[in-house]
């Protein structure tokens, strides 16, 4: 006896065999291809999960830190940290803005400061930068 799961698909049981796997097969594909993550026929997924948005980093303003210099970054609205360490579904990238190197990736040294900003160093005070959460 085939067991219907959480979604509507159809797991045969062990031992089917002939229709009524192909029958579950066949409801599965059509749910596959029908399927729009609303939380009713599959698992939902939100928006923050499909959203991006990207914050320049200017040339203006950079204050000396050492040997690096840093300047302070806000995130943007809905990119929050809880701790200060782990920024959750936020994935940080750095790219460069402008220069020889304009959009290259790079791996700048962060501190987090609060729950919604961090220093970004550099060692540079005229590069910008394009950080890109996603």
């Amino acid at each position: 006896m085939a067991d219907t799961l959480s979604f509507g698909y159809v797991r045969p049981a062990d031992g089917d065999r002939g229709a009524p796997v192909f029958s579950a097969l066949s409801g599965n594909i059509t749910q596959l291809n029908a399927h729009d993550h609303d939380g009713v026929d599959s698992d939902r997924i939100d928006c923050f999960d499909l959203r991006r948005a990207v914050v320049n980093v200017d040339v203006s303003s950079w204050l000396s830190s050492g040997s690096y210099y840093r300047k302070l970054v806000t995130a943007p609205t809905g990119y929050t940290t809880a701790n200060g360490s782990d920024w959750g579904k936020a994935n940080l990238r750095f790219f460069l803005d402008g220069g020889t190197k304009d959009k290259a990736e790079v791996l700048p040294k962060i501190e987090y400061v609060s729950a919604t900003t961090f220093y970004l160093y550099s060692p540079f005070n005229n590069q910008a930068f394009n950080v890109l959460f996603n």
